[in-house]
């Protein structure tokens, strides 16, 4: 009997070799797919201002989650002289690797419209033409990107397809902003962009946001929406810097 038995067990397991070692591939594919992501995690976080710029009378922020290990929201702050600063946020359609890549196509082509021409529209035409010549992929993007004027406090942007930014005065009431005419980079030959420009109150804030903040979710699983952010900021802005 224990020979029979024997002999089934050998049996069974040279049944079952095949899908443990096809289990034990998965699981080192898995591990090197892992690998692979958390290095294009860095490579992205990398291309994102390490440091800010210290500018007298402003206290700027900045920061990025993505959803999945690698995504497509991006931002910058391109210093372009003494008394001007460009002001960039994005959003690629699509989330994980492809969109990590579009983003980074795209933030290289910005930095460098944004030291060749003043003019945020401008900027972001040039972008979009060079973003028509090399994207197969059909993908596109909404893309913030203004100056903002160190010594005037007046920002002057355009905005393709992307959320308005949110202004609050120093006693932390939402001030309106011009919306203006903008669409998406990446899709259209000819895109309609419209200059905007807005001065920045005194002791007041500037916020550029991607839907990845409204769409932000609680512990009851309840969204943010505009609503909870133009409630929640306010109570930021007379808190002492970390």
């Amino acid at each position: 009997a224990s020979i029979r038995d024997l002999t089934e067990k050998n049996r069974q397991l040279e049944e079952a070799y095949p899908s443990l070692k096809a289990a034990q591939q998965q699981i080192i594919e898995k591990e090197i797919l892992e690998r692979e992501l958390n290095h294009a995690r860095r490579i992205q976080q990398s291309m994102l201002p390490a440091r800010l710029p210290e500018i007298k009378g402003y206290d700027l922020g900045a920061g990025s989650q993505p959803a999945q290990m690698v995504g497509g929201d991006f931002y910058d702050l391109i210093p372009l002289d003494a008394d001007r600063l460009g002001l960039v946020i994005g959003d690629v359609s699509g989330k994980g690797v492809s969109a990590a890549l579009f983003m980074a196509q795209t933030l290289s082509l910005l930095r460098a419209q944004a030291r060749l021409h003043r003019q945020p529209v401008r900027v972001l035409r040039n972008v979009n033409q060079n973003l028509l010549e090399r994207n197969a992929s059909g993908m596109f993007v909404t893309l913030l990107y203004g100056v903002l004027h160190l010594s005037s406090r007046r920002f002057v942007y355009a905005r393709a397809g992307h959320l308005p930014p949110a202004v609050w005065d120093g006693d932390g009431l939402a001030v309106s902003v011009p919306l203006g005419e903008g669409q998406i980079l990446g899709v259209l030959s000819e895109v309609v962009l419209e200059r905007m420009a807005l001065t920045l109150p005194l002791d007041g804030a500037l916020l550029l946001y991607t839907d990845g903040v409204t769409e932000a979710r609680n512990a009851r699983g309840i969204f943010l929406e505009d609503a909870g952010l133009y409630s929640w900021v306010p109570s930021l802005l007379n808190q002492p810097a970390q």
